[in-house]
């Protein structure tokens, strides 16, 4: 009928939409945005299925045409574009035949309504639903000829060999039924619309954060932060999993909401969106919970043990999961006795010496000493010079003991503004309180008093240096260096 002779039958998948099973994460989860199973099946020329294949999970489908080898008993189209005539028509003749499993699966939606959208039951019972309709299909197609797929329900061709439509196509494309066929381009041969698939699943994301409310269970992965290890080559960097989602759905929400979340909140809240550090807002702010990656606290082992309790019972409702195996105690020598009795039914590791936070050190004064030890190494005028930032031919080094006072300094400064506000109860409410223009001068105040001190070290260093390393530092220091 199609002039390809010796063919015993057609190829084809489709995704049969379903609902999502529960605690399937994304298995299901297929390139058209849906949760699916795959049926692929092979037809005859009499529109009826010869081979079904169901159950692979939607995800799975990556393939397309690319996944069939070509062989003697199966053929493909040749790939390309601007292809010689004889391979164009055999592409055209070969196009033309599969129409044949095509209205096959038009025939099976538009007859069996229950395709027409995503089935409601588990996956194991979707696969016998579709077996049973399948084998309906068959009888039907076999038996009720006339009634099932009357004359003009599927495609077929005119006098001058022309394509007609069948009329199953004016029911409308079935969305129980999606193709498997737009896999291939996207995964093999271009991306183009990977970027804008990506871009509407973060937005249907964020947009469910928003407006209703999520099981935290149900989002654990996104906010687990778990780390994986990133080659910079040679160096190693621990990069979080979702680190990169969870702050682009953030900005973009921050982004629609910001001035309301400003009038709504006042000042005095660390979601405002202030330009002072979060520490300060911390600090300053009374209780507030931490919806940050790392929270601390300080006082007597009672007030520990309820807080951790606290933490524990209500943070995971609110999308945070403390993990008391990353969780450190810090006590001194007299209390370590009472604090591992109070925390003894938990993972929490314990230590009278000290640990390392945001960068700083908490614990005893060898421990801090020690700490600042390490981290200040080198000796001389080298190691002057390795603090220096880039541009000025250093290495960006800083030496903490150097420069901690004035980075604290310049902190107390361009916080003052915010921090008179918040400790004399000021600007609970609305925008306009929001010290931006005092906070900007005093910014603009500590660039110049940083600008003026690093110019102040470069010359001191410079003239302490041999002239080699002076005409280096001068080089490097030359704009389009390359550092």
């Amino acid at each position: 009928m199609w002039n390809f002779p010796h063919c015993i039958g057609a190829v084809d998948g489709k995704h049969i939409n379903i609902q999502a099973p529960a605690n399937a994460g994304s298995e299901y989860y297929n390139y058209k945005g849906t949760h699916s199973l795959v049926l692929l099946a092979v037809c005859d020329a009499q529109y009826r299925f010869t081979l079904v294949d169901i159950g692979e999970a939607g995800r799975q489908s990556d393939g397309g045409d690319e996944v069939f080898p070509l062989k003697c008993n199966m053929l493909r189209p040749y790939p390309g574009r601007y292809l010689p005539e004889d391979k164009a028509i055999y592409n055209y003749r070969l196009s033309r035949a599969r129409r044949v499993i095509e209205n096959t699966f038009g025939i099976l939606a538009s007859r069996w309504r229950i395709f027409r959208q995503p089935i409601i039951a588990q996956p194991h019972r979707v696969e016998v639903y579709t077996k049973a309709c399948i084998a309906l299909h068959n009888y039907l197609q076999t038996t009720e000829l006339s009634l099932y797929c009357p004359s003009g329900f599927v495609d077929g061709e005119d006098g001058s060999t022309n394509i007609v439509n069948g009329s199953w196509r004016d029911d409308g494309t079935s969305p129980g039924f999606t193709s498997v066929h737009q896999v291939s381009s996207n995964s093999y041969a271009s991306f183009k619309s990977s970027s804008s698939d990506l871009c509407h699943s973060l937005t249907l994301l964020g947009r469910c954060l928003c407006i209703d409310y999520v099981d935290p269970r149900e989002i654990a992965l996104l906010l687990a932060c778990r780390l994986i290890a990133l080659d910079k080559c040679p160096s190693v960097r621990p990069l979080a999993v979702c680190e990169t989602v969870k702050r682009i759905i953030a900005k973009a929400i921050l982004f629609i909401t910001k001035d309301d979340l400003r009038e709504a909140a006042g000042t005095v809240q660390i979601c405002a969106g202030q330009t002072s550090g979060i520490e300060l807002h911390f600090i300053l702010s009374g209780p507030a919970f931490p919806l940050t990656n790392d929270a601390s606290a300080s006082g007597k082992v009672s007030n520990l043990q309820n807080w951790w309790s606290a933490l524990t019972n209500h943070g995971p409702f609110y999308g945070y999961l403390p993990n008391p195996c990353k969780t450190w105690l810090i006590m001194k020598s007299k209390y370590l006795d009472s604090a591992n009795t109070a925390f003894r039914d938990s993972d929490i590791d314990i230590t009278t010496s000290g640990r390392p936070l945001l960068g700083a050190a908490i614990g005893s004064a060898d421990f801090v000493k020690s700490f600042i030890k390490d981290k200040s190494t080198l000796r001389n005028y080298r190691e002057e010079l390795v603090a220096l930032a880039v541009r000025f031919g250093g290495l960006g080094l800083l030496k903490t003991t150097d420069c901690a006072d004035n980075k604290h300094r310049a902190s107390k400064e361009i916080s003052r503004p915010l921090s008179d506000i918040i400790i004399c109860k000021k600007g609970s409410t609305g925008q306009g309180n929001v010290p931006i223009f005092e906070q900007t001068e005093a910014k603009l105040s500590v660039v110049k008093k940083k600008q003026s001190l690093l110019n102040q070290q470069v010359t001191t260093i410079r003239d302490q240096l041999p002239p080699c390393l002076q005409l280096a530092m001068n080089l490097a220091s030359e704009k389009g260096a390359s550092g």
